[in-house]
């Protein structure tokens, strides 16, 4: 597909590193901002004098520093709650066909990719009628943290004409309190069905992050899994090269870190499936402050207000009430988005374990197959 006039100046100035969230342009506002005070200053007396001209200049004298200034503010705001991360976003020259990364085949560590620290045959036998399940270290370049996760590639993957293709990727989010390697042997995703994909497990057990959340001068659990996790699954296996090909699950806790950090970063993701997961911000735990005491911070992180009051991303969301779970609170969710986000549901069923809810992975993984393509964007 042809890109607009602003489709491509939004895609040059992210290539050149002044994309919305970076620190270059916030720079660059702030300095404009400073230079329009400094501007004013000098130049109002000179239009102290009476007439239309000198009306006309400190009014736009006034219009320009007063610009510039919110300008500069608006980008701090949303360098922290990421309302719009790219100018894709803000122009509406989003089309899902954005690159998460530069994609690479898999083949031990790349810069940027993942160490993988063990492999092995689910059951022993071929990789390419078994499959393979990979140990990895996630380390993250933005967040700064680091985890043992697991990575599951589909027998396709190292079959015939399969070892040059690119495959859909599912994400697993795993709450701190949730061991990777519980969750990915409780959803057994290798046996839920659905079309071949890479399914993923990144944990932030073991992390200093207390839970899925950009903690203001702490942890920033959020950008690990939402940004960091995809990038490096990215330069290391042959994953789908858009968005259309990314999902993001989790179970409990990990179901709502997964909710948030797909709506927060959406750009890297085109589907959420959140099992028994909340849809608001998480609690605090004892003796942590995870907002700074900030309002603001906190509505970052709570996917209700995002729904309620922020430009719906375009997502697929499916949300699974848990056992003992409110509904209002998923009702007010689902009632709350605006398109393009659409939100699907699967009745009560599985608790905060991923064990719980293994009955509905073939449901799940229906759903997520059915709106996941690996297949590059049509020119």
């Amino acid at each position: 597909m042809e890109l607009s006039l602003l489709g491509r100046f939004a895609r040059l100035v992210n290539d050149i590193g002044f994309d919305l969230t970076s620190k270059k342009f916030m720079l660059l506002l702030a300095l404009l901002a400073v230079a329009s005070f400094i501007l004013l200053v000098r130049v109002w007396p000179r239009l102290s004098q009476g007439g239309g001209k000198s009306v006309l200049g400190r009014v736009g004298l006034l219009a320009l520093a007063t610009v510039t200034a919110l300008a500069a503010v608006s980008s701090v705001v949303n360098w922290d709650i990421k309302v719009y991360p790219k100018w894709s976003d803000l122009l509406g020259t989003g089309d899902g066909t954005q690159d998460i990364v530069a994609a690479a085949d898999h083949s031990g560590r790349k810069d940027g990719g993942l160490a993988v620290t063990a492999s092995t045959v689910p059951g022993g036998g071929d990789r390419a009628t078994s499959g393979q399940l990979d140990t990895v270290e996630f380390g993250g370049p933005s967040s700064g943290l680091t985890s043992t996760g697991y990575v599951l590639l589909p027998p396709e993957y190292f079959a015939g004409d399969g070892k040059d293709a690119r495959f859909p990727v599912v994400l697993i989010a795993a709450g701190p309190d949730q061991r990777p390697e519980d969750v990915l042997k409780g959803l057994d995703p290798a046996n839920a069905g659905g079309p071949p994909a890479i399914w993923a497990v990144v944990g932030l057990s073991g992390t200093d992050a207390k839970a899925c959340v950009d903690v203001p001068g702490g942890p920033q659990g959020q950008t690990f899994v939402g940004q960091d996790a995809p990038a490096q699954l990215a330069d290391t296996y042959r994953t789908a090269p858009t968005r259309q090909g990314w999902a993001i699950a989790g179970v409990g806790d990990g179901g709502g870190c997964a909710l948030m950090a797909g709506l927060v970063h959406s750009a890297n993701f085109s589907a959420v499936a959140s099992l028994g997961g909340g849809v608001t911000a998480p609690d605090e735990p004892s003796g942590t402050d995870l907002y700074d005491g900030s309002e603001a911070v906190r509505h970052s992180t709570d996917p209700l207000w995002r729904a309620e009051n922020l430009p719906g991303p375009p997502l697929q969301i499916l949300l699974g009430q848990g056992k003992g779970q409110d509904a209002a609170g998923l009702d007010d969710f689902e009632q709350a988005v605006k398109d393009p986000m659409q939100v699907s549901r699967l009745p009560k069923s599985g608790g905060e374990d991923a064990a719980s809810w293994k009955p509905r992975m073939r449901e799940v993984a229906s759903w997520l197959g059915d709106r996941l393509s690996a297949d590059p964007p049509s020119a």
